[in-house]
């Protein structure tokens, strides 16, 4: 079952980027507003987005959150992947998790075995895109109740507001 209006943003941390205009240090938040919002309290029905491991596997999905979580993962996009730091289950160590290459209509995975590929995903006017494509992420409702971040094609996108 698909919900249709929540759009995926990606929040940027810093206004940091590269020469190559690649945002550095941003969160992943949604919101039901197509709309870019500099501020993310300006956002309606916003929710911040995390990592979770939930069936103890190799692979970390992405869930929204709501208020009162206590720490957020910080995103960054290297070689069209995007990469993040989290703890393996169990209170395993701290690695770096690499998306794998998205595929139709399944949830976006992350997996901490270090990856040279380039990747599909691009950033382009605050949108995190597929081959340039911002229109295809979706938040769909996960085995254990969340909501996870998957690959579709139309409502969600994933946006890069600055944060003040």
């Amino acid at each position: 079952m698909l919900f249709g209006a929540p759009t995926v943003i990606l929040l940027g941390l810093a206004a940091l980027c590269s020469a190559t205009n690649t945002p550095k240090d941003f969160y992943l938040v949604t919101s039901s507003s197509p709309i870019p919002c500099p501020n993310s309290s300006s956002l309606p029905n916003a929710s911040a987005i995390s990592t979770f491991d939930p069936y103890y596997q190799e692979d970390y999905l992405l869930r929204t959150i709501g208020p009162g979580y206590n720490g957020l993962p910080i995103f960054n996009l290297k070689r069209g992947n995007l990469v993040t730091v989290a703890n393996l289950p169990h209170g395993g160590p701290e690695v770096t998790f690499t998306t794998k290459r998205p595929k139709d209509n399944t949830e976006l995975k992350f997996n901490p075995a270090p990856t040279n590929a380039r990747g599909p995903l691009t950033v382009r006017g605050g949108l995190v895109g597929y081959h340039g494509i911002n229109n295809r992420w979706y938040t769909c409702p996960g085995d254990f109740g969340e909501f996870v971040v998957s690959n579709f094609h139309n409502w969600y996108r994933l946006r890069l507001p600055q944060v003040t």
